[in-house]
């Protein structure tokens, strides 16, 4: 088995490849699979009931096959549209993709062996929450379905990853600032600008609820 690169290889490895080496677009493929496998089990293993009487290993070989096909179809489209500019390291960005067509697999009845969202709302209530009791309860899981709508529609692609690292996956700084390949103080700056936003949608959106109940 090949050993994992770091991101300053990979990234030497992909230039190679995009300059017409062979052999460096094997490696790359091999490379990338590693990581998209990585994220794919991350994501069945999230799902409710996903290792209960499944092949784990065969829908991850498959989904992993399924997203590698996805990266490398149209002449590489999706992996040409990687931007370093935008922060994301290439390794940081193959594992949002691979995650974000993971997500929409599972999302799909037709596709997918699991109904339910890959993220679900109850990840988000402890930005939401307000009260123990039942009733209140089902309040925060509908306040955190509306906040995680708005942040899709507001969030760039890092932006959402981050999110979801730091309050789904519940990484820490340091664990994200190796995933990314980013600074310990940009990630430190999104998570302070993530919650910020995040507690102020919650406030809007609870603000809305209570003057529609009040009408």
């Amino acid at each position: 088995m090949k050993k994992k690169l770091d991101e300053g290889e990979l990234r030497a490895l992909w230039d190679r490849a995009q300059h017409g080496d062979r052999a460096a677009l094997r490696d790359l493929m091999g490379q990338l699979a590693v990581i998209v496998r990585c994220r794919v089990l991350r994501s069945l293993l999230r799902r409710r009931g996903a290792s209960l009487g499944r092949d784990l290993a065969q829908e991850a070989t498959d989904l992993t096959q399924e997203v590698i096909v996805g990266l490398f179809a149209d002449g590489q489209r999706t992996l040409r549209a990687w931007d370093p500019e935008r922060g994301l390291g290439l390794g940081g960005f193959v594992g949002f993709v691979a995650e974000r067509e993971v997500a929409s697999i599972l999302r799909s009845r037709r596709r997918s062996p699991w109904s339910d969202d890959p993220t679900a709302p109850e990840d988000l209530e402890p930005l939401t929450r307000r009260s123990p009791d039942p009733e209140s309860q089902v309040a925060d899981r509908q306040l955190a379905e509306k906040l995680l709508e708005r942040l899709r529609l507001e969030l760039s692609p890092l932006g959402m990853q981050l999110f979801f690292l730091f309050w789904r996956d519940q990484k820490e700084v340091h664990e994200i600032c190796e995933e990314l390949s980013m600074s310990k103080d940009a990630v430190w700056a999104w998570r302070s600008r993530l919650r910020k936003r995040a507690r102020a949608i919650a406030e809007e959106l609870t603000s809305t609820v209570s003057a529609e109940a009040a009408q």
